[in-house]
């Protein structure tokens, strides 16, 4: 499997790798960020240097929180040095980690955000006296079209009923004549 080094990844190593090549005191970074002195971690030692030098010029945006927030979805662990300064660790990311190494460096795959039923709890429980509602109005409709029926039938009956009494009537003249 050929897998590509993220751009992020490929930046971060490039950059520290230069400081690491140019040892000397006018490279303008050196004091900024650099690996740690074992070389297994990123070491930040000026924050507001790195945001108005480092990145916008190699990250193209100046927030710490956006560079930390890509560390993180890189799986880069956050850590405390004995001089209260910011330092990341990964253990593919380091002084000596060649191109396979940070091949194995992804994104972390975020969950997809399940939807909590209480967030519609509410919409849930109007909707369901909203459907008990609707129900409750069709069976009323069932019965008063049940009802109709029924009137359309005593009606017919009715109807029904004249007109025969009026043959027996009209026939029973007939016969007593």
């Amino acid at each position: 499997m050929n897998q590509v080094i993220p751009k992020f990844i490929l930046k971060l190593n490039t950059i520290l790798q230069v400081i690491r090549n140019i040892r000397t005191k006018d490279w303008k970074y050196q004091t900024i960020v650099s690996f740690t002195s074992d070389g297994n971690s990123i070491l930040i030692h000026d924050e507001q240097m790195l945001e108005s030098q480092v990145l916008p010029e190699i990250f193209k945006h100046n927030k710490l929180s956006s560079f930390v927030k890509q560390l993180n979805n890189y799986g880069f662990k956050r850590q405390r040095n004995e001089l209260n300064k910011q330092v990341y660790y990964h253990p593919y990311f380091n002084i000596n980690s060649n191109y396979s190494m940070l091949q194995m460096i992804t994104k972390r795959n975020k969950p997809k955000k399940m939807i909590s039923f209480n967030i519609f709890k509410d919409d849930f429980e109007r909707f369901k006296l909203e459907l008990d509602s609707i129900w409750k109005y069709i069976n009323h409709y069932k019965k008063i079209k049940i009802a109709l029926r029924f009137l359309l039938f005593l009606i017919i009956f009715y109807s029904l009923f004249n007109q025969y009494s009026s043959f027996i009537l009209i026939h029973s003249n007939q016969n007593i004549l």
